[in-house]
C-alpha cells in the first residue's frame, strides 16, 4: 500500500531457545537470506548467515543494560567483539551483496553517452579516476574506456547481459553520477531506475546544453552545469561533498578543493 518493492526475503530456517540462569531467555536462529524471484534487483542470489542471537534486557540504565547483555554473552560463550549492532536486513542485505560490507569502499555507478555520441569520453574517463582516487569504487568504470563498444562485445555478449548487467549494479550502488550533456535513452534508462530505487543521484551537464525537462525538472536529481573540462571536475567534487555530508555516516573522500 505504501509502494513500496521488495528486494530480498530474510529466512529463518531453524530456532534454538535456553533458560538462563539469572533469568530470561536467550534465542538463537539459523538466518538465510534469498533475492526476491524477478525482483528489481535484477539478480537471483541465496545466502546463509549461520546462527544469530538477539538479546534483549529490561531497564532504562545503559551501564546496567550492557552488563546485563555482556552477562549474557558470557553464559551464551560469545565474545563482546563479536556483536554488530547493524539490523537484521542489513546483514543480509551485505551477504547478499546488495549493500556494501561495513567498511568497504562506496560503489558508483557512473552513466554517460556510449551508443549515443562518444565526444566526451575523456571527460567520462577523468570524473571516473577522479571518484577512485576519491575511494569510490566505481561499477561502470568501462564508460570512460576509448574501446567501450568493444569492451562490452568481448564481456558481456549480448544486449540482454549488458541490460540485466546495468540494473543489477545500479540497485548495489550507493551514488549514481550521470553526465547528461550527450542525449542518451541508455542513460535516461539508468536514471529513471536508479530515481525507483531511491538512489542518490547527481547529474553534471555543460553550460548552454538544453537539457530534457525530465532531467532537469525531475525532483529526485540535482544538476550541476559546468563550463568546460576542469570546471566539470570541479563541479563533480562539490556535488559529491555535499551528498557525503548529508549522509549520517560519512566520513567525506572527496575535498572539494583537491579538485584540478
Amino acid at each position: 500500500a505504501l509502494g513500496y518493492t521488495p528486494w530480498f526475503d530474510v529466512i529463518k530456517t531453524d530456532c534454538v531457545m535456553w533458560n538462563l540462569p539469572n533469568g530470561g531467555m536467550a534465542i538463537a536462529e539459523h538466518v538465510a537470506g534469498a533475492t526476491v524471484p524477478n525482483g528489481p534487483v535484477g539478480v537471483t542470489a541465496a545466502s546463509s548467515l549461520g546462527w544469530m542471537s538477539e538479546i534483549e534486557v529490561d531497564g532504562e540504565d545503559p551501564r546496567r543494560a550492557r552488563e546485563a547483555i555482556a552477562a549474557k554473552l558470557a553464559f551464551l560463550g560469545v565474545d563482546v567483539s563479536d556483536v554488530t549492532p547493524a539490523p537484521l536486513p542489513v546483514l543480509v542485505g551485505r551477504s547478499l551483496g546488495l549493500l556494501p560490507s561495513e567498511g568497504a569502499p562506496r560503489r558508483a555507478y557512473f552513466c554517460g553517452s556510449i551508443r549515443g555520441g562518444r565526444r566526451l569520453q575523456p571527460r567520462y574517463a577523468a570524473m571516473i579516476e577522479w571518484l577512485q582516487d576519491g575511494g569510490y569504487e566505481v561499477l561502470t568504470a568501462h564508460v570512460g574506456r576509448p574501446e567501450v563498444l568493444d569492451h562490452e562485445r568481448v564481456t558481456r555478449l549480448t544486449d540482454r547481459a549488458i541490460y540485466e548487467g546495468d540494473m543489477a549494479w545500479i540497485a548495489r550502488a550507493d551514488l549514481v553520477v550521470a553526465d547528461v550533456t550527450v542525449p542518451s535513452l541508455g542513460v535516461g534508462m539508468e536514471l529513471m531506475r536508479a530515481a525507483d530505487l531511491g538512489k542518490p543521484i547527481v547529474c553534471l551537464c555543460e553550460e548552454e546544453t538544453s537539457l530534457s525537462a525530465l532531467v532537469a525538472g525531475n525532483r529526485h536529481m540535482t544538476v550541476h552545469r559546468y563550463r568546460d573540462h576542469q570546471d566539470a571536475l570541479r563541479a563533480l567534487a562539490r556535488a559529491v561533498a555535499a551528498w557525503e555530508a548529508s549522509t549520517s555516516d560519512a566520513t567525506p573522500r572527496a575535498n572539494a578543493e583537491g579538485a584540478p
